[in-house]
């Protein structure tokens, strides 16, 4: 058995060797996306002045709509922590574009233009990490990686599964075989369970994905390219987005669609209190009539069931930020890992290759002697 689990790791390790570190650097990355973004773009990204209460949305609705006749609201992600701008989702009229713009909740200040959803550096870095830059294509290749990460970190454990005997051995005074083998154990040790939540997760948003563009292909579905709102411009955004506590006990919305396609509702997404580490700020929503803003159904993560509670926690899992800057730091280093399990793996088995010539070589060689000999 640990013979066939070797072949199958040294094999699928060669096969997904470059898009698994493009992924997994690229992930590693992505884990300070935020961060980045403010450490790159603070004029763009953070808000500069000491905040006072938000401005309504109906206001900055109000006011994009003025400014930037040509666009349609269509999403606007809710950020009341002081520190980060809003972001609204605009789609261009008669296209099916989707572009970003952020505005400072406590000022009204647009922070830009509106700018299309790969324009920033950590965006193009996003679409290498899910898709290779490949789209429909790339997010197939992914999925098979992710499937790859996850028979990798099975078989190493395999492999391995007596690691507490050598686990903190380094015998980095040997020669560089014995070095790279010892790394080799002990970097893929640590970093296995976290790989393989990340590659199960990824599996699972990459499915996803796949099924909802079937879906769409399916049904010969394209986006729906419109030229006015697609819900009474009556309603208050504000009345709509503070009634969401009235329908479900504690809940704050982080995000909200308007609807941008047929059939459409108004959707509020956001969080709860009480619920577990791992939930995230997307778990429970609510969905008003676009036409009277009337209240249509709702789902509360903590009534929901076993099987929604582990999907929702998959965002975190994934993206490492469920405990804060120390998550997101183990994810981050983990992240890397692949990259020195790669070299020192690669190393190991061109070792292993030209010792079996070598010994090949010379049974050879023992052979012609002997028939020489004869």
């Amino acid at each position: 058995m640990k013979f066939s689990a070797f072949r199958v790791h040294s094999k699928l390790a060669l096969i997904a060797f470059l898009p698994l570190i493009v992924i997994c650097v690229t992930g590693s990355i992505l884990v300070f996306k935020i961060e980045i973004d403010q450490f790159l773009m603070p004029e763009k990204y953070s808000i500069q002045e000491t905040p006072g209460s938000r401005i309504t949305l109906d206001e900055m609705s109000a006011r994009a709509q003025s400014k930037f006749p040509d666009f349609l609201l269509a999403s606007w992600e809710v950020f009341d922590d002081g520190e980060r701008p809003d972001s609204m989702y605009l789609i261009k009229k008669k296209t099916a574009e989707w572009y970003r713009l952020q505005v400072n909740p406590y000022s009204g200040e647009f922070l830009g233009t509106p700018t299309l959803l790969s324009s920033d550096l950590t965006d193009w870095l996003l679409e290498l990490h899910y898709q290779l830059l490949l789209h429909g294509a790339g997010i197939v290749i992914t999925l098979i990686v992710g499937i790859l990460l996850c028979i990798l970190g099975v078989t190493g454990i395999i492999l391995h599964r007596r690691f507490w005997k050598n686990l903190f051995t380094l015998r980095l005074n040997k020669r560089l075989a014995v070095a790279f083998s010892d790394l080799h154990k002990m970097v893929g040790i640590f970093a296995s369970p976290v790989l393989l939540v990340v590659g199960m997760t990824g599996v699972y948003f990459n499915i996803e994905m796949i099924v909802h563009d079937i879906f769409e292909h399916s049904h010969d579905h394209e986006a729906h390219v419109f030229d006015q709102p697609m819900h009474s411009q009556d309603l208050s955004l504000d009345t709509i987005v503070n009634s969401g506590s009235e329908h479900i006990d504690g809940f704050e919305t982080t995000y909200f669609v308007l609807p941008y396609e047929p059939d459409m509702s108004i959707t509020l997404y956001g969080k709860v209190p009480d619920v577990g580490l791992f939930t995230s700020n997307y778990a429970s929503g609510i969905n008003f009539n676009p036409e009277t803003g009337a209240f249509k159904d709702k789902w509360d993560i903590r009534e929901m069931s076993f099987l929604s509670l582990l999907t929702d926690s998959f965002r975190r899992l994934h993206f490492g930020n469920f405990g804060g800057l120390i998550s997101k730091i183990l994810w981050s280093l983990v992240g890397i890992t692949p990259l020195v399990l790669s070299i020192s793996g690669i190393y190991l088995w061109f070792t292993r290759r030209q010792a079996r010539q070598k010994r090949l070589r010379k049974k050879q060689k023992s052979q012609r002697l002997a028939f020489d000999t004869n």
